[in-house]
Order: structure tokens, then sequence, then C-alpha cells
């Protein structure tokens, strides 16, 4: 499967970078890039983990890193990255829950 980050995906990676790169622009860098790998994880059995919320019909799954969550969806042939959002944070209103 092809994983893609959406482009509001990519705006949370950039706003965690920028977060983490106040106080260590090193550790940033490498944060981001394990975010992202974690992320192209999926491509092999995406379903692996759980159901977070249903938006629509459609199942969002959730699989974690350090302390963010990312939200994905699984179509036919790509896995969709939707959200990447600090655990301490109300992820549920992300998804109008």
């Amino acid at each position: 499967m092809i994983v893609r980050l959406t482009d509001q995906a990519k705006v949370d990676v950039t706003g965690i970078g920028d977060w983490i790169a106040a106080d260590n622009p090193a550790r940033a860098e490498t944060f981001i890039d394990e975010l992202v790998e974690r992320s192209h994880s999926l491509a092999q059995h995406p379903r692996r983990f759980p159901v977070a919320t249903y938006v629509n019909g459609e199942a969002i799954r959730k699989l974690t890193h350090a302390d963010y969550l990312i939200f994905y969806s699984v179509g036919e042939q790509e896995v969709y990255i939707l959200r990447i959002v600090h655990g301490s944070r109300d992820w549920a209103s992300h998804f109008g829950a």
C-alpha cells in the first residue's frame, strides 16, 4: 500500500517540528523523521491498529509514536494519514466528536 499524508497532516508535522525546534532544532529534525517513518510503516498491515472513531461511517484508526497520535484511514490501495496530534490534546474534536 501507498501511504499519503493529507495536507492537514503535513500542517500538523510542520507545527510539531516548529514546537520542538524552539528548544532543540536537531531533535526536531530527527523526531519528524521518526514520525514520518512510523507513518510509512502502515504500508504493511495497516489494519493492525485499533479504530479510534468513525467519521461518516469511515473507520479512523490510530497508532502512537512517543506522545503523539497518528490518525489514519485505509483505502483500497492507499493509507491516508489524516492528523497527527499530541496525546494530551482533545483529539476527538478534530473529527467532529
